[in-house]
């Protein structure tokens, strides 16, 4: 079965991220148009075609595997000083990378960037926890995010050329794993078309902690990829001093290389970021009314004006003393 390949897939990392550009799409897109593009993040994409395809695992996330995670803790040796943290990085950045799936291949396994280094003797002491892990996850039927795209993609392989897209548009690549750019891959296998997959991504803005080589996940971009160095978001004040933020850390391009921000400038200006220090809350809940207060005067609409918190309990702590305000 050959699908009539007439559609683009438009894909993000996250669901609100897809639900923006579908509302955006919208509003630029004639309907016709609208019908052939589907806009849905990778996981959600996934779910639908492992349950299309009789899939019968559940597929979990971090906080749903915390019981599996505590029990395999248990057969993790002792004596090796490691902390719990580094078992889960372990898993994350090598075994579930890598897709390790026996302790021959993790004796074998390049652990480039991990810092802590561990011989052979060491990764068959440890190994046992991971295989715990994971037997604890198949006796519950689950199966994590990574597993569940890699499935997906090898569903794909034994079926060939079944998907109904031309293209595939990806945004916020910066986020995804290699996992997930092998199945891109897939949904469109590369036959020497031009322009079947579109990646847009920066390092600079990576949420999560994936760090993808493109070539190696069978997508060349060596010679068609392209640097945007206008910043239409924030006045180049304010992108000076978010950049500062970052100086002295590696950014990669997204295929092996560096980046950095040479070139880069904004065309807006305004007024630099303010940096206040106050010893308490009551200190800093006075400045902000101040501030609130100056800006009404000046014409500004307060509600226009956005207070931003690190945490839930902090916002209402700030939201209370400005009410009593």
């Amino acid at each position: 079965f050959k699908a009539e390949v007439d559609r683009i897939l438009f894909t993000t990392f996250t669901g609100n991220l897809a639900a923006v550009i579908r509302e955006n799409l919208r509003k630029i897109c004639p309907v016709d148009v609208l019908k052939r593009i589907e806009v849905v993040n990778l996981d959600a994409w996934v779910t639908q075609f492992l349950k299309k395809n009789g899939y019968e695992h559940t597929i979990v996330y971090e906080d749903d595997t915390r019981d599996c995670w505590t029990n395999a803790l248990n057969v993790a040796p002792k004596g090796h000083d490691l902390p719990e943290a580094f078992y889960r990085d372990e898993w994350e950045q090598v075994i579930q990378t890598l897709g390790i799936s026996s302790g021959d291949e993790y004796m074998k396994a390049s652990r480039l960037g991990r810092g802590r280094k561990l011989n052979r003797v060491e990764r068959k002491a440890i190994w046992p926890m991971f295989e715990e892990y994971r037997a604890q996850l198949n006796e519950k039927g689950y199966k994590e995010a990574i597993d569940a795209i890699r499935d997906a993609r090898v569903i794909l392989q034994s079926k060939g050329s079944v998907l109904p897209y031309k293209a595939v548009i990806v945004d916020e690549g910066q986020d995804m794993g290699a996992e997930a750019f092998k199945l891109i891959r897939q949904m469109i296998p590369a036959d020497g078309s031009m322009n079947d997959i579109f990646i847009v991504g920066d390092g600079h803005q990576r949420i999560y902690r994936h760090k993808v080589v493109l070539g190696q996940c069978g997508i060349n971009i060596k010679g068609r990829s392209h640097k945007l160095k206008i910043n239409y978001r924030t006045t180049d004040e304010t992108r000076k001093w978010a950049v500062k933020l970052l100086e002295g850390r590696k950014i990669d391009d997204l295929d092996a290389g560096m980046d950095d921000q040479k070139g880069y400038k904004a065309l807006l200006h305004g007024n630099p970021p303010q940096v206040v220090n106050l010893p308490s809350l009551a200190e800093e809940t006075d400045f902000i009314v101040k501030h609130l207060k100056q800006l009404e005067s000046e014409g500004v609409p307060i509600n226009s004006v956005c207070l931003v918190c690190r945490t839930h309990g902090l916002l209402a702590q700030y939201e209370a003393a400005l009410q009593s305000a």
